[in-house]
């Protein structure tokens, strides 16, 4: 039986505190963008890409409570 010996871990690896991040969006919206708006500018052609076959991702974030589901699946009144 070979003699398995642990990985070695560097131990120079940054805290969090010492890594910056940066974050690129292709869109930012505020709570006065519509539906309609939001689709056409951000959703449509993922969609339309979907529909060819070619994977894609809506990602939505924000605090709950915001509208995101209601943006992704409208309402529906209950009846």
């Amino acid at each position: 039986m070979k003699n398995r010996s642990k990985p070695s871990v560097p131990h120079n690896i940054p805290s969090s505190s010492q890594i910056k991040y940066q974050y690129n969006f292709d869109r930012c919206y505020d709570e006065t963008i519509n539906n309609k708006d939001l689709y056409h500018g951000s959703v449509q052609h993922i969609v339309n890409s979907a529909l060819k076959g070619i994977n894609g991702c809506v990602f939505l974030y924000g605090q709950s409570g915001s509208g995101k589901t209601y943006t992704m699946m409208g309402y529906e009144k209950k009846k």
